[in-house]
């Protein structure tokens, strides 16, 4: 399938949920935000529970979060760049923090916990919140458009 016709099959899809708007976007935030977190493999099932207690789009949620997981590492590197800007701390750089996993250095990584989780926590907020604007706009303008055949 080329680049086009697939683009067209999610647009298709898109515009066919029935859901409304503010639910569907509420369940990509929250796919969204769980990937900031530290979810240690869960974060499908919490996606799952959370979604149907804030009224979320379950399916979107479930989707967004097993989407995103291919970027977990990056997040998390991001979520400890920003929580160590944010303490005031000095930036470890990827070769020390490799040094810190190779030799087992406990008590150099658990150094790193209170800017990951602090990171984690704003980055999650922020993106998920960001996120959730952008596509109740998106999801807004797909429910107004006629699908053309």
């Amino acid at each position: 399938m080329n680049f086009k016709r697939r683009m067209r099959y999610m647009y298709i899809k898109m515009k066919r949920m029935k859901d409304n708007p503010r639910r569907l976007a509420r369940g990509l935030a929250l796919g969204v935000f769980l990937n900031f977190l530290p979810t240690f493999g869960t974060g499908f099932f919490i996606a799952l529970i959370v979604a149907r207690f804030v009224r979320a789009n379950v399916v979107l949620a479930c989707t967004a979060s097993l989407a995103t997981k291919w970027c977990i590492p990056i997040l998390y590197a991001i979520n400890l760049k920003v929580g160590q800007t944010v303490l005031g701390m000095p930036s470890e750089t990827l070769t020390t923090l490799w040094t810190k996993v190779a030799e087992l250095d406990l008590s150099g990584l658990l150094s790193l916990g209170k800017p990951f989780i602090l990171g984690s926590v704003l980055n999650s907020l922020v993106v998920s919140y960001l996120s959730y604007f952008v596509f109740i706009s998106i999801f807004m303008v797909l429910k107004r458009m006629p699908l053309k055949n």
